[in-house]
């Protein structure tokens, strides 16, 4: 079981209006409503910062173990397709 924590944030005044305006719409409270929000932004934010790997794909099938932070080994690679 998660523990709520009551606290106090400062938010433009346009910004409150919509949000309630779409946590009215989507049956929430306020408070879900940011709690879903947050999440949401948190779990893009782990989704991009996690490691990953790219497999360019030529005839014949995928080539493993593509660095795209290496311009020159990815720059060969499209040379040689």
């Amino acid at each position: 079981m998660t523990h709520s924590t009551r606290t106090t944030i400062t938010v433009d005044a346009d910004l409150l209006n919509e949000v309630k305006r779409q946590s009215l719409q989507n049956h929430m409270t306020v408070s879900e409503f940011i709690q879903d929000s947050v999440r949401e932004r948190l779990a893009k934010m782990r989704q991009r910062s996690a490691p990953f790997t790219v497999r360019a794909v030529r005839t014949g099938g995928y080539q493993p173990g593509v660095d795209i932070t290496d311009s020159a080994a990815l720059h060969d690679l499209m040379e040689r397709e």
